[in-house]
C-alpha cells in the first residue's frame, strides 16, 4: 500500500498515486472543477480517479487560503461538493417544526459571512430534532480521504464561495460577485453545471438547495439555482441537498 499525507494526517491508500499526482492539500485555483479521490489526490475527473484505482470523492469547488473556508479550522482552505445530490436525489425538509436552532440572520450581506457549516451541521444532527437536510448531508455515503472534514450542509457563506469558484472555472477568469437576493445568471444551474458534469458529477437541479444558515424562527436560507440567487423558504418546504467537505 502507498503512504500519503493529507492535512498532516498519514493514511493508507489502496494504491500508489500516479507519478506527478498532486495532493489535495496542495490544490490551487487551477484545480477548480477537478475531483479529489479517496486516496487524497487530485484527478481530472471521475474516470481518471477510477483508472488510478481510487474512488472519486468530490469536485473541487473553491480554493482559498488556510483557514478561510470554515470557522472550525485554521487549516482547511478548500471546499469540495459531492458528485450527486444527497438524500438519494430527492428533496427534503430543513426541519419538521419551527424553532431557533443555529445562528440566524435575515440579512443576506450578513448571511454570506457565516462560515460555520461544520458546526451548524453538527448541532442540527445532534439536538434531538428532525433536521432532514443536515442529516442527509452528514450521512452522504461516498468515501472521503483522511484529513478532510466530515460531509456537512454548507452555510450561506460557504455556498457563496462555492458558486464563485464554480463560476470562475466556467468563465476562465475570477468571479467574485457575492450572492444576493436578486437573480444572477452567472450562478444558475444552466451556467454552472458544465463544470460539474465535466468532472463526472450530476449537475444541480434548477431549483432550491438548503444551507445550514437560519433566516428566522421558521425560515432557513437556500440558494435558487434556477435564478442564481439567495432566498429563504419555510423550514417545512422540500428542497434539495448537496453535501460538502472542507479540505
Amino acid at each position: 500500500n502507498g503512504r500519503l499525507k493529507v492535512k498532516g494526517v498519514t493514511a493508507t491508500s489502496d494504491a500508489a498515486p500516479a507519478a506527478g499526482a498532486k495532493a489535495a492539500k496542495d490544490a490551487t485555483a487551477e484545480d477548480l472543477g477537478k475531483v479529489i479521490g479517496a486516496d487524497g489526490y487530485i484527478y481530472d475527473n471521475v474516470e481518471a480517479a477510477t483508472a488510478a484505482g481510487t474512488t472519486a470523492s468530490a469536485i473541487i469547488a473553491y480554493v482559498g487560503t488556510a483557514g478561510s473556508v470554515d470557522a472550525s479550522s485554521s487549516t482547511y482552505k478548500g471546499l469540495a461538493i459531492a458528485l450527486t445530490d444527497a438524500n438519494g436525489g430527492s428533496t427534503c425538509q430543513w426541519y419538521t417544526n419551527i424553532k431557533t436552532c443555529v445562528s440566524q440572520t435575515n440579512v443576506i450581506a450578513t448571511a454570506i459571512t457565516y462560515m460555520d457549516g461544520i458546526a451548524s451541521t453538527n448541532t442540527l444532527t445532534s439536538d434531538g430534532h428532525t433536521h432532514a437536510a443536515a442529516t442527509a448531508a452528514s450521512s452522504y455515503g461516498t468515501d472521503r480521504p483522511s484529513g478532510v472534514s466530515a460531509w456537512f450542509l454548507p452555510s450561506m457563506g460557504q455556498w457563496n464561495l462555492i458558486v464563485q469558484g464554480l463560476a470562475t472555472k466556467q468563465a476562465g477568469s475570477t468571479i467574485s460577485t457575492d450572492l444576493t437576493t436578486f437573480s444572477n445568471s452567472t450562478y444558475t444551474a444552466s451556467n454552472l453545471n458544465s463544470v460539474i458534469t465535466a468532472a463526472g458529477g450530476t449537475g444541480f437541479q434548477s431549483s432550491y438547495y438548503w444551507s445550514s444558515t437560519e433566516y428566522s424562527f421558521s425560515y432557513a436560507w437556500d440558494v435558487d439555482f434556477g435564478n442564481g440567487y439567495a432566498d429563504s423558504n419555510h423550514k417545512t418546504t422540500n428542497s434539495y441537498v448537496r453535501a460538502v467537505f472542507a479540505f
